[in-house]
């Protein structure tokens, strides 16, 4: 009776892991069904016009990076500024140039000071944390932070991009023979997006630096942005296009014009299940949908 009990048990067991795997697919596929289109939100005025905003999902707010001023703004989704991070100077905390920043999962934001060769780190309060430097690393120009942490950094001195864990250590590098002039490097589960603008194409590669794909459009593409499982990109007539690197698929989502009066788009950024499109100083926030 005993041996007959365990043995029901076991099967019962089975069938309970088979069932938790079967829904952790189903829900793999729901959620990363490639979106159909995307539907006007909402509009917020900006401060200034921004070189680069990305989404800090932990605080719910945008940051604005200003070249010009070598500052870094958080804003609120109103539009009203919470803060201010950095300015020109020596100090810590303070900028010579920065070229590019980004943020990852719980909110840290990593600003690239080309001039000082180095990376600076801020909380999600915008708390200085530390300065990186990396010995193989000479012009820092672009960055991206990856899910588990790894820094994509793209150096134009060597017209390459190396990726390094946690240890600052380098995993692997790539495109030195494959890029020309990078704008901005993405990122998605285990691929590695890098937008080269005198190839207009975006340049897909694993996570082992091997390139997998060439994307190419007739008109001229003005930006990427990622989600966790696709990438999304805008050309300069306001098409938004949407491709999902597992199955090869590429959708066109909409002409932008003809949900909203947007005619000059000068970049675009992906968070949660939104989009944002840049167009002077104004920020608009669209929804993905699967209708």
């Amino acid at each position: 009776m005993t041996k007959i009990i365990s043995k029901f048990s076991f099967i019962i067991f089975v069938i309970g892991i088979i069932s938790i795997n079967s829904c952790s697919e189903t829900e793999f596929i729901s959620h990363s069904k490639i979106p159909s289109s995307i539907k006007y939100e909402s509009s917020i005025s900006l401060p200034f016009e921004p070189d680069k905003i990305c989404y800090c999902a932990h605080s719910e707010s945008f940051l604005l990076l200003n070249k010009k001023k070598n500052t870094i703004f958080r804003i609120n989704k109103k539009g009203k500024i919470l803060e201010k991070i950095g300015e020109f100077g020596f100090e810590k905390g303070q900028f010579l140039n920065i070229s590019d920043i980004s943020t990852d999962g719980i909110g840290n934001l990593f600003v690239v000071d080309k001039s000082a060769n180095s990376i600076i780190k801020f909380d999600e309060f915008g708390k200085y944390l530390n300065k990186i430097s990396f010995e193989e690393i000479n012009q820092p120009e672009l960055i991206s932070v990856k899910n588990n942490g790894d820094l994509l950094l793209y150096d134009a001195f060597y017209n390459e991009i190396f990726c390094f864990d946690n240890q600052n250590e380098i995993r692997y590098n790539f495109g030195k023979f494959s890029l020309i002039n990078p704008q901005k490097i993405e990122n998605s589960t285990n691929i590695n997006y890098v937008f080269d603008n005198a190839e207009n194409s975006i340049f897909v590669f694993d996570d082992f630096g091997g390139i997998v794909r060439k994307i190419q459009h007739d008109e001229k593409i003005v930006d990427i942005a990622s989600s966790k499982y696709f990438l999304l990109y805008i050309t300069l007539d306001g098409n938004v296009f949407c491709h999902k690197f597992k199955s090869n698929l590429m959708r066109h989502l909409a002409k932008i014009s003809e949900l909203f009066p947007i005619y000059k788009i000068d970049s675009i950024f992906a968070f949660d299940k939104k989009v944002g499109l840049i167009s002077e100083k104004k920020l608009h926030l669209f929804y993905l949908t699967n209708e």
